[in-house]
């Protein structure tokens, strides 16, 4: 009697696993959000795209981009939106150092350049004029 007392208890518990995850996506994911998932997933790699190099970053942000994409399209609907939030904040306050300080796009050209090479103020003038 234990042994099929045991194959019923683990059928049990895979179908109400099974209903508490149909109920959950049914209460915290609208079926209006699947163009919203799609649009998420989008965001995430246009984001990954116009990240910049990891290594330039704080250790925060650092944390934030650690992964791939896929990974962070696996994520549930609410992780995935406070995600591309936030990494929309980070990369905005980075390009906005840039903009605000010479001496930081200096620095984060040579870092990037693959070939490090010194960067001169005419380099300088062709990406800024």
């Amino acid at each position: 009697p234990e042994k099929w007392m045991a194959v019923i208890t683990t059928k049990f518990w895979d179908v109400w696993e099974r209903l508490w995850t149909i109920r959950n996506s049914v209460k915290f994911e609208p079926q209006g959000a699947t163009n919203d998932i799609a649009q998420l997933n989008q965001e995430i790699v246009d984001i990954y795209k116009q990240s910049p190099l990891i290594r330039m970053m704080t250790l925060g942000p650092q944390t934030l981009f650690r992964g791939t994409i896929s990974d962070k399209q696996k994520y549930s609907f609410r992780k995935k939106k406070k995600w591309v939030r936030d990494a929309k904040v980070i990369l905005d306050g980075f390009h906005e150092d840039q903009k605000k300080s010479k001496s930081v796009l200096y620095f984060r050209k040579y870092f990037s350049a693959k070939r490090r090479k010194v960067i001169t103020t005419s380099d300088i003038s062709k990406d800024t004029g």
